[in-house]
Formats: structure tokens, C-alpha cells, sequence
């Protein structure tokens, strides 16, 4: 194994986390910061942040868990930029470690 496979899982994690960071600030800027949607689909991280903003919880990006309920009744729109964004997660998640997963098989097995 070369190291154009980690570096084309690194690519794969960028692209789902620039889906995912777009999806997001979409997301947030349609549904109302003071309504129960919000408060159950993002979440602030435990110490703070810089920016102040929130992020979709991360429960999310599980393929098994289910989506929220409550987004039934949205519209299309919201209902697409979630996935997105849940879609984006996954993959971003998924890149990082198969990446991960590379450089440590690449640095034991693969370079003898």
C-alpha cells in the first residue's frame, strides 16, 4: 500500500466535513434558535466554544440512529440539508478513521 490511499482518505474526510460544516450553517440558519428543534438537533460543546455557535450532535452521524422525529413535520428543505449534514458526519467520521486505520498499517506491515 502506497501512501496515495491514506492520502485520498484524508481527501474523503475533508469532503464529508466541508458537507457537513455547509449543511450545518444551512440547517441553522432556517429553523428558529429558540425553538425545540433547535435545542434537540445541535448541541454546544461541554467547555465552550469559540465561535459560540452549535454543532449537530454527533448521534447523528450513526447510520443506525434513527432521524428525530419532530423533522417529519418540517419541510423538504430541512429535511434534505439534515441528511446532508448527517450524510456529511458519517463520512468525514469514516475518512478520519480508515485513514487512521492506514498510516498505522502502512508504518507496521506495510513498509517491509
Amino acid at each position: 500500500m502506497s501512501l496515495d490511499v491514506p492520502l485520498m482518505l484524508l481527501e474523503i474526510a475533508g469532503i464529508g466535513m466541508l458537507l457537513n460544516i455547509l449543511s450545518t450553517v444551512l440547517l441553522r440558519l432556517n429553523v428558529a434558535t429558540d425553538s425545540d428543534i433547535f435545542g434537540q438537533m445541535f448541541a454546544k460543546p461541554m467547555l465552550g466554544s469559540v465561535t459560540g455557535m452549535p454543532f449537530l450532535n454527533a448521534k447523528y452521524f450513526a447510520p443506525w440512529k434513527r432521524s428525530p422525529e419532530f423533522l417529519d413535520e418540517e419541510g423538504l428543505w430541512i429535511r434534505t440539508l439534515f441528511q446532508l449534514a448527517r450524510i456529511g458526519g458519517t463520512v468525514m467520521t469514516l475518512g478520519v478513521v480508515s485513514f487512521l486505520i492506514s498510516v498505522v498499517y502502512i508504518g507496521t506491515l506495510g513498509q517491509s
